[in-house]
């Protein structure tokens, strides 16, 4: 190709063309991409943690909950503390806390509840 007698037209065909072939690399790329998602075990499309998502953080120790519970209960005396305040005391999810009461804290006699949602330590 004699770059020479190359015209107007012809120059801007061959652009068009670039742009076509770039845009179809592009399409190729993606789809490799989640062919090798696949290849690997994850799911297509997914990349990699959601932005604005925070990792959860290490577990904790075996009955490192009931500790905190109790502790807290058998401060707050005989009016006791709602699941709430327990919760944000102990920097865990109420919904955690609920179910350590459902599983866990109906197996100490100590604990008992005394209104919505609020336990108390009962000695």
């Amino acid at each position: 190709m004699n770059l020479a007698n190359i015209s107007v037209s012809d120059f801007t065909k061959i652009a068009k063309l670039l742009k076509a072939k770039d845009a179809l690399l592009a399409k190729v790329a993606d789809i490799d991409a989640e062919l090798s998602a696949f290849e690997s075990g994850g799911k297509p499309g997914k990349r990699g943690p959601t932005p604005g998502r925070q990792a959860s953080g290490p577990r904790a120790k075996r009955g490192a909950l009931k500790e905190i519970v109790v502790g807290l209960l058998k401060g707050a005396g005989k009016e006791g503390m709602s699941v709430k305040d327990i919760a944000a005391k102990a920097g865990v999810k109420s919904t955690n806390v609920h179910a350590w009461f459902f599983t866990t804290g109906k197996k100490i006699k100590e604990i008992k509840k005394t209104g919505k949602s609020v336990y108390s330590w009962v000695e």
